[in-house]
């Protein structure tokens, strides 16, 4: 999606939605994403997608969308340890733990978190 839109000239923010942040090892893992747009950048004035052909997979399960992660979630999650933490601050880590392994260029806008 991002190729394309760079290939087209389409402004396109793409955001984490599902974060994993294991505070012991200061590292979060992305589980899901969201295009951060109220319309898709991708859809003409009639309703049409540009890119129909090449459409993500969340695109093509649309409108039927399950969440059937929960089992990988949870293996995924067995051996990280809860930590009790304010929630803004298990926030600020995660994005840190992100913008250091390059998957976010720069802390979320206020609002997004």
């Amino acid at each position: 999606m991002e190729r394309i839109a760079k290939e087209r000239g389409v402004a396109l923010s793409v955001l984490p939605k599902k974060v994993i942040y294991d505070a012991v090892a200061d590292t979060a893992t992305v589980w899901d994403w969201f295009v951060d747009h109220d319309i898709c950048p991708f859809l003409r004035g009639d309703n049409e997608c540009t890119m129909y052909e090449d459409r993500p997979e969340i695109c093509r399960m649309f409108p039927e969308i399950k969440n059937e992660q929960l089992f990988e979630i949870q293996k995924f999650v067995k051996d990280i340890q809860a930590v009790d933490l304010p929630y803004e601050v298990l926030v600020a880590r995660a994005q840190d733990a992100l913008v250091r392994a390059g998957v976010l260029c720069s802390e979320l806008p206020k609002g997004m978190q």
